[in-house]
């Protein structure tokens, strides 16, 4: 995002290819074309997704991530601009698939033994919220993001925190590393929580 912007303002192709680049990247190393979600991360040594592990919170920056990043981008070519876009997509899709009976997604979204995530949630609401108001997603995506908006209102306590927040959280080998992760307020739960309550109000 900050390539994308920096790129338009300074007339800087060599930015706007890099952030072109790293988001193409993002989808070549960590889609996974099997669920539509995306891994964690990648080992350029192993040649591997480490635990192959869906982290809510990986996912859901891609998910409100990418409709920023669209938003900026009228210089992508059509078939880039596609390519991508079909990726949201799929991955809104999944998405959908496996959000909690509450609202909330868990924090290896594939896992129903994990605990419910906040932070995740909130971003992946306003990227959804995003989608549809881009016309990428269609208007059946709106009982998805408003059950996830109603859950996170749930999360907020009455001083203004945002509770069920996962800390910061390094790849793992495997789901238990993820359901280790201590929950306490952060900023950045603060943070997409604000975003995604704004994008709901508009």
């Amino acid at each position: 995002l900050f390539l994308n912007k920096m790129g338009r303002r300074y007339q800087n192709p060599q930015w706007i290819s890099e952030g072109i680049k790293q988001v193409l990247m993002h989808i070549k190393y960590l889609y996974d074309t099997h669920t539509g979600l995306f891994f964690h991360g990648w080992s350029f040594n192993r040649m591997d997704n480490f635990g192959g592990v869906f982290w809510c919170r990986g996912n859901s920056w891609f998910t409100l991530g990418l409709t920023l990043f669209l938003e900026k981008a009228d210089y992508l070519d059509g078939g880039t601009r596609q390519f991508i876009m079909d990726t949201f997509r799929t991955h809104a899709e999944a998405l959908r698939s496996y959000q909690a009976e509450d609202g909330l997604f868990h924090t290896v979204i594939d896992d129903a033994t994990s605990y419910e995530e906040a932070s995740g949630t909130a971003a992946m609401a306003a990227g959804l919220l995003r989608g549809m108001k881009a016309g990428i997603l269609d208007e059946s995506y709106r009982v998805c993001a408003d059950r996830a908006i109603t859950a996170l209102c749930d999360c907020v306590d009455t001083d203004g925190t945002v509770l069920k927040v996962s800390a910061g959280t390094a790849m793992g080998m495997n789901a238990e590393h993820y359901k280790g992760i201590g929950i306490r307020p952060m900023a950045y739960g603060q943070a997409l929580t604000l975003i995604a309550l704004c994008e709901a109000l508009q």
